[in-house]
């Protein structure tokens, strides 16, 4: 594993090929190392068991978006692309602190095929005469 040093910590460049080999605006699932609090109050030093706490976030990857993250949104419009100008729900994970990284969908285009999804519960309704 190769470390480099930016002056304030040493940033893991474990993912760095392969979030560079990402496509913009393709859908991936990180897991990652995320900062928590230890319970409030007092805290025992002899028995306090600190554990990691990973987590898992699906979304849109934004490419390029800020230097040693990834980072997700939950929300862009097919109708943008290729160039995204409104995006919702926006996460910013280090790259350190990165377990695994997975590719869910290629790059979407605004005229990507769609599926119709038929739910046959829901019923047409006809508009009822007054």
């Amino acid at each position: 594993m190769k470390n480099k040093s930016n002056g304030l910590f040493a940033v893991s460049r474990v993912f760095e090929d392969q979030i560079e080999k990402l496509d913009p605006w393709c859908l991936i699932q990180i897991t990652w190392r995320d900062a928590y609090d230890a319970p409030n109050g007092w805290t025992e030093t002899d028995s306090y068991k600190p554990e990691d706490q990973i987590a898992s976030t699906v979304g849109y990857f934004w490419k390029d978006c800020q230097k040693d993250y990834v980072t997700l949104c939950a929300t862009m419009f097919d109708s943008e692309l290729p160039k995204v100008h409104t995006v919702g729900n926006v996460t910013h994970v280090p790259t350190s602190m990165i377990q695994s990284i997975w590719l869910i969908e290629k790059q979407r285009s605004n005229n990507s095929e769609r599926i119709q999804v038929h739910n046959p519960k829901a019923r047409s309704r006809k508009p009822r005469m007054a």
